[in-house]
């Protein structure tokens, strides 16, 4: 007999072999590994803990057609197994994400999309706080204070201040050609930035946050922390046109 539970947060699966439906995920990332065949997603639930699933290559295409990241879903119908640390996905020998299992996906699983209102509390981007003393980083918040173009035309040098005040040097690499000048505008604009899946360098005098093939970089998006941070800088900065 199929034994099936309806939880809202991946902490409350424990149980293998049970069918599981989580009411309520966000897809973070979706990436085809190159030469296995095989399709990683990653979700989020409503505690924004991080969960991985590797798609069976016999339903890569259904999943692969989907518009999937940056959208909220009820993943129904689907049971965990264990996650070894070999498996965990990496880029540049940092790990994408880890954990004790994985999300098993079948021909029975179901991605609803979620028409609902969303969870109150939910923040699509956690706060991140200072990162002078991290050893890891994948994602940087923060208002910019200034910002420069380099000698490559595609390359663009900001420094960004968190919500403690501190100021971090970050190197965008690979600017899209139809992005250079929003990139002028909002670093004119003293916007929030949002980026994720960035690599610390650490440097003699700086320690450099740098752009990777999988880094996200949205400028001022509509989020709790954007809001948090903007008060900070009206309280740090004055006058503020915020």
């Amino acid at each position: 007999m199929d034994v099936h539970s309806i939880v809202d947060y991946f902490s409350s699966l424990t149980q293998y072999g049970v069918s599981y439906t989580v009411t309520f995920v966000w897809v973070e990332f979706v990436l085809s590994i190159a030469g296995e065949n095989k399709l990683l997603v990653i979700f989020l639930d409503q505690a924004r803990q991080k969960v991985a699933t590797f798609i069976p290559a016999s339903l890569i295409y259904f999943y692969d057609d989907m518009n999937l990241v940056g959208n909220m879903f009820v993943l129904s119908r689907f049971q965990i197994e264990n996650f070894e640390y070999k498996e965990w996905p990496k880029h540049e020998r940092h790990i994408l994400v880890f954990g004790d299992f994985k999300i098993v996906i079948s021909e029975y699983t179901k991605l609803i999309p979620f028409l609902s209102h969303v969870p109150r509390g939910f923040r699509l981007y956690p706060l991140v706080p200072s990162i002078k003393n991290r050893r890891s980083v994948k994602l940087m918040i923060g208002r910019i204070v200034t910002g420069e173009r380099v000698k490559d035309h595609f390359h663009f040098v900001i420094l960004l201040q968190d919500v403690t005040g501190h100021i971090m040097r970050i190197s965008l690499y690979d600017t899209r050609h139809t992005d250079i000048l929003k990139t002028y505008r909002e670093i004119k604009r003293k916007s929030i930035l949002y980026v994720s899946r960035v690599k610390l360098v650490r440097q003699p005098e700086w320690n450099v946050l740098r752009s990777t093939d999988f880094s996200t970089v949205v400028f001022e998006p509509n989020m709790p922390e954007a809001h948090d941070i903007r008060m900070f800088g009206c309280r740090r900065w004055s006058p503020c046109s915020c």
